[in-house]
């Protein structure tokens, strides 16, 4: 469903005074299901290029091709083209005018000819898209919140269907949190989905973290064109046409302006690390070990930054405190990324999904076992942090779980779909899902074991997103093998921690190789952190936001 651009000019009112060169042969094709942003200042003719899209302007001269087909060609069904490229309008709200919510959704797949039951199942499948509560569906749309009514415009272009969806600065005039909302429900829209998605805005910020492309336009012309990444290295041309890049971006150029030179030491082998410690003002690692006898050598070593959140496993953090070292990690990276994989791993033991995957695999077969409906369930978190709260969030809202939780300390931040307990006996008790999201110290090590396991309800669930260290393997190997236990799951490398490698034997055990936590996304989003946490301490001289070795900490004279 590409659509392509060949040397597409546009003009207003030729001929005139007022003659004005919109777009200046624009050559580009979006392929199908990517994200493109296009950016630019005000009369760039971003705006222009994308009412070309769907055919609401005609191009002075050049071709526009959807799906292979010159939509300028004599007899080209425009109607057809505006319903599979959809296009919302910079304040779309205020093209609502029905009733309610659900009629006004509704107009669009009713001028399609759809009966009215088609028209309330699609406006009814395009709000659940777009995060819209069912209980507003009969409230006038003139009552609602700024974002609640940009979510009914985008619901009421999605409920045709539109195979592309064009958005014209959907974030404009909305409030900092409306603004994320609308943006994340936009970026899971195109994951949920796999449509090609075009948003125009003005602000690097805003697109940065979500698209795949990025398209630059200036006084009609296509300046840039590529990855977030390719066209941020151009900052100085951005700054130039009044645009600039993210601020990660200036602050590792700040970085390298101070003099810090940047440094990569491969996989961080001992040695490695041995040959680079000596000589760095910061190091910023993943799973290497940081001890005092490595530490003894650091001649100028003010921070690690670790690229991550599990710190606890691989840096010392006392021997650290005592010589003066920030240790700082990034706990908002990859939290969604690990929820997801513990959603993933959840939804495949109730399924039994592995051990399906296997039978049809084998020459006889195996015979099909009863699985678990998630919808109903109870879902038991140990640990209420950014982890479980995401993942008891897509639970709650996605498969109609119940969740109950446990934190040793009071907080009241805790969502309200999240049903606090007074034990962590109680969680295991009441619920047919345990997940654990507990840190991985040392203090905690074994913490769960045979009493826990006995006081689940027969054919229950474990599953275990955190860390290897805080289970006794050799009793959730017994609570299996029994059989008392339906299925357990672990994002666990079972060939650095031999003592659970008997648990591989199991048909009801699903293992990964504690690989839920990286994507492309949580890697960028750990890396910018990183960054942030660096500049503050080095240039602005303060110690980092999530500085975790305060206890002891001796600073450096």
């Amino acid at each position: 469903m590409s659509i392509t651009l060949e040397h597409l000019s546009y003009v207003y009112n030729p001929g005139t005074a007022y003659e004005k060169h919109a777009l200046k042969d624009v050559s580009l094709e979006i392929p199908q299901g990517q994200f493109v942003g296009i950016i630019g200042h005000t009369g760039s003719g971003k705006s222009t290029l994308i009412q070309h899209l769907n055919g609401l302007m005609k191009a002075t001269s050049g071709r526009l091709l959807y799906e292979g087909k010159n939509i300028y060609e004599e007899g080209y069904d425009m109607k057809q083209l505006r319903t599979q490229v959809g296009l919302v309008f910079q304040y779309p709200e205020y093209q609502l005018f029905e009733v309610d919510v659900l009629s006004d959704v509704c107009f669009g797949p009713k001028n399609q000819g759809l009966s009215k039951e088609e028209c309330e199942a699609q406006a009814k499948e395009a709000l659940q898209l777009v995060g819209f509560p069912e209980k507003y569906y009969h409230q006038s749309p003139f009552e609602l919140s700024g974002g609640q009514k940009r979510r009914v415009a985008i619901a009421g272009i999605l409920a045709m269907h539109p195979k592309v969806l064009v958005l014209d600065e959907p974030t404009a005039g909305l409030d900092p949190k409306g603004r994320d909302e609308i943006l994340d429900q936009v970026a899971q829209l195109h994951e949920k989905t796999g449509m090609t998605v075009v948003l125009v805005s003005h602000s690097m910020e805003d697109v940065a973290k979500y698209v795949d492309r990025l398209i630059v336009m200036n006084q009609g012309e296509k300046m840039l064109d590529g990855t977030p990444q390719e066209v941020f290295r151009h900052y100085k041309e951005l700054e130039a046409v009044g645009l600039a890049a993210p601020q990660v971006t200036y602050v590792m150029h700040d970085l390298k302006e101070k003099g810090f030179e940047f440094i990569g030491t491969g996989e961080g082998s001992p040695e490695d690390l041995k040959k680079y410690v000596p000589e760095a003002d910061v190091i910023i690692a993943r799973v290497h070990f940081f001890g005092d006898e490595l530490l003894a050598t650091a001649k100028h070593l003010k921070m690690v930054m670790v690229h991550g959140v599990g710190y606890q496993d691989h840096i010392v953090c006392e021997d650290a405190a005592k010589r003066g070292i920030y240790v700082s990690y990034s706990p908002y990276g990859n939290y969604r990324t690990v929820a997801e994989g513990c959603a993933a791993l959840t939804m495949a033991m109730t399924c039994n999904i592995c051990q399906y995957d296997k039978g049809v695999r084998t020459p006889k077969g195996i015979r099909p076992r009863m699985r678990m409906e998630l919808e109903g369930a109870t879902i038991g978190l140990l640990g209420v942090g950014n982890i479980a709260r995401a993942y008891a969030e897509k639970m709650y809202y996605g498969m109609g779980c119940k969740i109950v939780g446990y934190k040793r300390t009071h907080d009241d931040t805790v969502p309200y779909y999240i049903h606090m307990l007074d034990s962590m006996d109680e969680v295991f008790k009441v619920s047919d899902v345990v997940s654990l999201h507990i840190p991985g110290e040392p203090k905690y090590k074994g913490m769960i074991n045979k009493y826990h396991f006995d006081l689940m309800k027969d054919g229950s669930y474990f599953v275990n997103t955190a860390r290897n260290v805080l289970v006794n393997n050799d009793d959730l190997y017994d609570a299996l093998k029994s059989g008392h236990l339906a299925g357990a799951a672990a994002d666990v490398d079972y060939s650095e921690h031999p003592d659970g490698q008997k648990l591989l034997e199991l048909d009801n055990f699903i293992n990964t190789p504690h690989a839920m936590a990286f994507s492309e996304e949580s890697l960028e989003r750990s890396g910018n952190n990183c960054v942030q946490e660096i500049c503050r301490t080095m240039l602005d001289g303060k110690p980092p936001v999530y500085w975790v070795n305060r206890e002891g900490f001796v600073p450096q004279k």
